[in-house]
């Protein structure tokens, strides 16, 4: 009976748990998109979730990512990047297509003539 009870028990804890959001360190961003602390790396890095539940990495060491008007920002360490959410098909990282969703590294002068021509104004940024 002590077995029984214990497999219940188990069973309960498990069970609540997958009603909450055990990785608090997740920030949603828009749609699908998310950013998460890499468990195994000292840095952030923006994620999109797709349709089927998968997830694949769009941009590494982010400091700041924010979306306006079908676009993303991205202010990383190795630079700065936008893409069109919208052409955003899910595709692996490693797809060749994916890599040309990514428009930069740019520098924050390219960065900024961008959002103007883009005609998007002032990004706040979701993330930090």
């Amino acid at each position: 009976m002590g077995l029984v009870r214990y497999f219940f028990c188990w069973l309960l804890v498990f069970g609540c748990t997958s009603c909450f959001d055990l990785n608090p360190s997740k920030t949603a961003i828009h749609g699908g998109y998310y950013v998460r602390d890499d468990f195994s790396q000292p840095f952030s890095t923006l994620y999109l979730e797709t349709e089927d539940g998968s997830w694949v990495e769009r941009c590494p060491n982010v400091k700041q990512v924010g979306y306006k008007q079908g676009y993303l920002f991205i202010q990383a360490e190795s630079g700065n990047y936008w893409f069109a959410v919208q052409e955003d098909k899910g595709w692996n990282s490693l797809d060749p297509a994916a890599a040309l969703l990514l428009n930069g590294p740019l520098t924050l002068s390219e960065y900024r003539q961008a959002m103007l021509r883009l005609v998007v104004g002032e990004v706040e940024y979701q993330y930090p």
